[in-house]
């Protein structure tokens, strides 16, 4: 049976880029996917065959190097985009989502940071399925993560244990409630009820979260939600603008396998100290090396050499085949 679909999503190629390989898939197995996104995405949405809606905020953000530095901001980054760029516009997220689901739709997926998903899908009586990119989104004392605002403190006294980090996490989820006070707002103008969650931190759906990224990268805890289903990473990288070089293949072919370091996409446009530290780590181990560099530093770095290659994208299920190691970000 066709089913309509409607996937909701923001933020860079990282973000969008998994949720565009869910619905060519869903696509492939005889259902209407609709991709309701940052309007800067398009026509990458509508070259593939995918129904487009424009969903805010806009994410031509993530390529502005001023703004990826302070979204960057490995404190307060995650924070100032969610108060800066999400929720000041969470009423016209709505109202975009809205338009996505049109006379009918039988599933909605959401991104983590499209808040408005998960009140439209209350409204109509829609179900959805929360998502999470990173590991991060199941946050579990039993595995303590980097955290934002206190990464330095929480790498230090992870050896604390559950026992302590857990009050501890819930203290932090009670103390950034107050944050989704626009989303509060709104569940009451639509005639929701309040939400008895931190809908920042906790908007897991009640019946399946899709963890979009192997178990390996964080495996799976003793307080995971039951509905989580680990999924892999869905991969999608078709670009026939940003296809691989002449140059590019020429260095692989001319010598052993590289090194690849690479970040994110907004990451990258900031990471010069990481690119830097990565070419003479290479260098040091007499290995070759491509970094995949924002294209506002690229100028820093001689383009290629016989030892390395610097470029500011390339199709991953291309290149990693190619390579002996990959270092990254790990989401």
């Amino acid at each position: 049976m066709n089913r309509r679909i409607v996937l909701t999503a923001m933020g860079s190629l990282g973000d969008v880029h998994p949720y565009l390989a869910i619905a060519l898939e869903l696509q492939a197995r005889g259902h209407s996917a609709v991709v309701a996104t940052s309007a800067c995405y398009r026509t990458k949405v509508e070259s593939l065959g995918l129904e487009f809606q424009t969903l805010s905020p806009d994410s031509t953000f993530v390529t502005d190097p001023d703004l990826a530095r302070r979204f960057m901001d490995y404190r307060w980054g995650t924070v100032r985009v969610i108060r800066e760029v999400v929720l000041p516009v969470i009423r016209q997220s709505y109202a975009d989502t809205l338009a996505a689901v049109g006379r009918h739709a039988d599933l909605l997926v959401c991104h983590p940071l499209t808040f408005a998903t998960r009140l439209v899908a209350e409204k109509l009586g829609i179900p959805w399925v929360s998502t999470h990119v990173t590991p991060l989104g199941l946050f579990s004392p039993h595995d303590l993560p980097a955290l934002p605002v206190l990464p330095d403190l929480t790498q230090r006294l992870r050896w604390l244990g559950p026992h302590i980090w857990g009050p501890l996490g819930e203290l932090m989820t009670h103390a950034t409630r107050p944050w989704a006070r626009p989303i509060d707002q709104l569940r009451s103008e639509i005639g929701l009820p309040p939400c008895p969650d931190n809908p920042l931190v906790d908007g897991h759906s009640p019946t399946l979260v899709l963890a979009l990224y192997a178990e390996c990268l964080a495996p799976r805890q003793v307080d995971c939600p039951p509905q989580v289903v680990y999924t892999g990473f869905p991969t999608f990288d078709r670009d026939p603008a940003r296809a691989m070089s002449e140059e590019l293949s020429r260095f692989l072919d001319d010598g052993p396998p590289p090194i690849v370091f690479t970040l994110g996409v907004t990451a990258a446009m900031v990471g010069g100290h990481f690119f830097r530290a990565s070419r003479s780590a290479a260098e040091k181990l007499g290995r070759r090396a491509i970094l995949i560099i924002g294209p506002t530093q690229i100028d820093d770095f001689s383009p290629f050499s016989d030892q390395h290659f610097t470029c500011s994208y390339v199709p991953f299920s291309k290149l990693f085949s190619r390579s002996c190691l990959i270092v990254h970000a790990g989401g």
